[in-house]
């Protein structure tokens, strides 16, 4: 997929944030290349660290593994890194297209450092051992609210991304087309048969790409969508009937129990709200 990014102006827009708020924040496309960062370079802790190896390694691992479940979740992540530092990611996304991910990184929690000093200092002593506490202590030290607050303005960044255009894709990926297509169709036929037809793929690229891009199954996500386009009608007045026929799930109790599976409530309950 063509995915086009302004780094000039992404670069300007992490500065901004940077300013601030006094935090990393760092761009990677979806294949986990990092396209742009503000400050550029890893703080003093995690330059170091990254010197072994086998800590790279795991850097990388836990990284990768966190903007996954990001992407499966498609909402904001907020955990510890392996070395117990405090990090949020968020994906990118376009029409449940994922596009890349936004990461706020190498800060440390102040409840995390005063209650668990000597296990950071041990476990990094593995890597750095001549340093180790030192550099644990010149960390960015935050709080949990404060880092929480951060990666909820991240958030509003990722949106300013589409607003501005400081990232776009070609109308005329397959990608694009597939997401827009099961958007313009969902009381139709969705089976990968019928999709494989309609844009001449094979089944095993039909599911490349809804891994790859939807990061989910081509059935998980159409299903997502069907739901979210139910919600819509129910919340403005269709009866749960209407709502099932408009998706392509004409049968009631298969429709209720799809929904509830998704949304963990009745259709019915929602319409009643």
């Amino acid at each position: 997929m063509n995915i086009r990014f302004d780094t000039d102006k992404l670069r300007e827009l992490l500065r901004d944030f940077h300013t601030l708020t006094g935090m990393r924040l760092v761009i990677f496309d979806d294949s986990f290349n990092k396209l742009c960062a503000w400050p550029d370079e890893d703080c003093e802790f995690c330059t170091r660290i990254k010197q072994d190896s086998r800590a790279r390694r795991l850097c990388g691992n836990c990284d990768e593994e966190a903007c996954r479940l990001c992407c499966q979740t498609d909402r904001l992540y907020i955990y510890s890194c392996h070395a117990g530092l405090t990090e949020a990611v968020l994906p990118l996304k376009m029409d449940g297209i994922n596009l890349g991910y936004i990461m706020l990184g190498q800060n440390i929690s102040q409840e995390s450092k005063a209650e668990h000093f000597d296990q950071l200092v041990d476990y990094a002593e593995k890597f750095i051992p001549d340093d180790a506490s030192r550099l644990i202590e010149g960390l960015s030290t935050r709080s949990d609210e404060e880092i929480r607050a951060a990666a909820k303005l991240m958030e509003t960044c990722a949106c300013y991304l589409w607003v501005r255009e400081l990232i776009s894709v070609d109308d005329g990926s397959i990608v694009i087309r597939l997401s827009r297509y099961i958007d313009d169709n969902l009381s139709a036929d969705l089976s990968a048969d019928a999709l494989c037809d309609q844009f001449g793929i094979s089944r095993n690229r039909l599911y490349r790409i809804a891994g790859d891009y939807f990061g989910c199954g081509i059935a998980a996500y159409i299903r997502r969508k069907r739901v979210e386009k139910a919600t819509s009608l129910l919340r403005e007045g269709a009866t749960v009937a209407e709502a099932a026929e408009a998706v392509g799930l004409y049968d009631y109790n298969y429709f209720s129990k799809i929904y509830k599976r998704e949304t963990g409530m009745l259709p019915s309950r929602v319409r009643r709200r």
